[in-house]
């Protein structure tokens, strides 16, 4: 039955989320940093390798139930396809303002091997952005990233319980973000939260 196949998968997506929000807390950054001391340079590395290997294991384990939510016809495929585009190059393009190195954990694990590696080495340090797609959303790359995953001209229900889940997470993923971000950067974030939208801006529309 469907209904026990979408519980399933949502079972399944909230451990992957439940492990990923875990690693990325405080507490664990804090204790791991206290037992392991500059070997933290490596966390971050593996964080966004359990992250990858996790979320394989959940598209890999999920029950796929053969059921079509929706299916669009020429020309309609056609425009979403090419929105579908749009905001992949979007995507891209926002990814190129981070440091992809610090992001993923390379350029921390030179710094070890350098010896320039220092205690804070395990959190990205490119300050924030507030220019270009950071005018109209504090995550723009959420923000495309959303629109890039729900842009489809077909949707089973597999993709669409996933798709529900990975906005929700992305949502909830933007609140302890924040509340880094604030303790970093205190009153000039606090005044940039204040004048941007969190994710979509839907006050500008």
């Amino acid at each position: 039955m469907f209904i026990i196949e979408i519980f399933e998968i949502l079972l399944l997506f909230s451990a992957f989320a439940s492990i990923h929000f875990y690693l990325a807390s405080e507490k664990i950054i804090k204790t791991l940093s206290d037992k392991y001391g500059k070997r933290m340079a490596f966390y971050r590395f593996f964080y966004n390798l359990i992250a990858i290997t996790t979320f394989y294991l959940y598209i890999e384990f999920s029950p796929k139930p053969d059921i079509i939510i929706f299916e669009c016809n020429i020309p309609f495929d056609i425009i979403i396809f090419t929105c579908q585009i749009i905001s992949l190059c979007a995507f891209c393009f926002l990814c190129f303002r981070i440091n992809i190195k610090e992001f993923i954990g390379i350029t921390q694990i030179v710094r070890y091997f350098a010896g320039q590696y220092n205690d804070l080495g395990n959190v990205t340090n490119s300050g924030f952005l507030t220019g270009g797609f950071y005018k109209i959303s504090r995550h723009p790359m959420y923000m495309t990233f959303i629109l890039f995953i729900w842009l489809r001209a077909e949707m089973d229900l597999f993709y669409f319980v996933s798709a529900l889940s990975v906005t929700a997470y992305l949502y909830t993923k933007t609140v302890f973000e924040e509340r880094k971000l604030t303790v970093s950067f205190g009153q000039a974030y606090i005044n940039y939260k204040k004048n941007t939208p969190r994710i979509f801006p839907w006050d500008r529309f």
